[in-house]
């Protein structure tokens, strides 16, 4: 693959949230899968799992529950001041159960011992509590996983799949790792809905590139 090829592998992703009634070879899950294990992480830890569900039955479970956390944000008096229409909310929320494929993404703890002398330190030492915050939106751990998710993205594409990365069924997290289990010391941070498409998403909508890239000579 030259860089041309590989530049529209990338630029022709679109998020999908329509698919066929077909099945995804094993095959081609696992070509993908293991493809996104070779993504950079911290320290090279590799501190990822992904459970992969095909069963309709556990996929429908899911989105039952994470339709029915959406429900119980709705009925929150909040939410009617800040939403137009919560009920839509809840109507979108389950919508990936028409896929034929789920995939789980589970995160393991960083193993740093920075931390724990952040942590010790902070108790006495404001400098160090404000360093400590600045490291925290540097996640190493979202950051790790995240990259391996891009991959997988781009290995589902290229494979011919549609796929939509999704992080808001994470408020419905404790009902879903009841259902597909929880590794221990493993966190579920995201779900991945996959399947061969049936839409074409339109062109995405970019910032101009002067606007996100800043060279400093």
């Amino acid at each position: 693959m030259d860089f041309e090829e590989l530049a529209q592998l990338i630029r022709s992703r679109r998020s999908v949230r329509n698919w066929q009634d077909r099945d995804v070879p094993d095959e081609v899950l696992k070509k993908a899968l293991e493809l996104a294990t070779y993504a950079p992480s911290g320290m090279n830890y590799q501190g990822w799992k992904f459970v992969v569900v095909k069963r309709k039955e556990l996929i429908n479970a899911i989105a039952d529950a994470v339709r029915n956390r959406a429900q119980k944000v709705a009925s929150w008096e909040e939410s009617a001041r800040h939403m137009e229409d919560p009920q839509a909310m809840v109507e979108r929320a389950g919508f990936f159960r028409k896929a034929p494929v789920l995939i789980a993404v589970y995160s393991q703890v960083y193993p740093s011992g920075r931390d724990q002398i952040y942590l010790e330190r902070m108790a006495h030492d404001e400098e160090a509590a404000l360093m400590k915050s600045w490291l925290d939106l540097a996640n190493p751990r979202i950051q790790s996983v995240a990259s391996a998710i891009a991959y997988l993205l781009l290995a589902l594409h290229a494979q011919g799949l549609g796929s939509v990365w999704m992080t808001g069924p994470m408020q419905a997290k404790g009902d879903i790792e009841k259902l597909l289990g929880k590794p221990e010391g493993f966190d579920l941070v995201a779900l991945i809905a996959t399947g061969y498409p049936d839409e074409t998403p339109g062109p995405k909508s970019m910032k101009p590139f002067e606007e996100v890239v800043q060279f400093i000579e």
